[in-house]
């Protein structure tokens, strides 16, 4: 007997957004990467849907390296429960080696949220959070001077980024 919880249909997608432009990640002029999103996108038999992403593109990770990994773990949660997520993340865990787990942390995020979500609750109130607003924390690429770091809080203060919670 099903509760709605089953996984129905998990979708990955590869976006190399065109507004982003190539980071650095060091503060030494080495070169800059076109960094991706990974996307993965559950949807359970009740209707509700999870999301979570990842980024590729860095270090060892080609674009789209993440999705194609998905594609390898779909068959093992596809017709799972996400209320035995934990369980069902450690399974994958054992199983991966040294193996994908960007793949399967991206899963295990989009089974909490659409657990949250087929339960109509935020995640963070699912998880016991009693808080409506924390202070967040964000960081930037590598840039070679202050000025380019300047120029970011600037643009971030401009989008209100830098507004704090009261």
């Amino acid at each position: 007997m099903s509760d709605g919880l089953n996984i129905a249909r998990i979708r990955a997608y590869a976006v190399a957004p065109a507004q982003a432009p190539p980071v650095r990640y060091t503060g030494r002029d080495d070169g800059f990467v076109q960094m991706n999103v990974e996307v993965v996108r559950l949807t359970l038999q009740d209707g509700s849907e999870g999301t979570a992403s990842s980024f590729s593109g860095w270090l060892v990770s080609d674009g789209g390296s993440v999705v194609r990994e998905i594609g390898r773990l779909a068959g093992d949660v596809l017709g799972e429960s996400v209320a035995h997520r934990a369980a069902l993340t450690e399974v994958l865990l054992e199983s991966a080696g040294e193996g994908p787990w960007p793949a399967i942390s991206i899963i295990d995020g989009a089974m909490w949220d659409a657990y949250a979500r087929s339960a109509g609750l935020p995640l963070w109130q699912l998880l016991g959070g009693y808080r409506a607003c924390i202070p967040a924390y964000a960081s930037t690429p590598a840039h070679l001077t202050i000025e380019a770091y300047l120029d970011d809080v600037r643009r971030f203060a401009a989008m209100g980024w830098l507004s704090s919670c009261t």
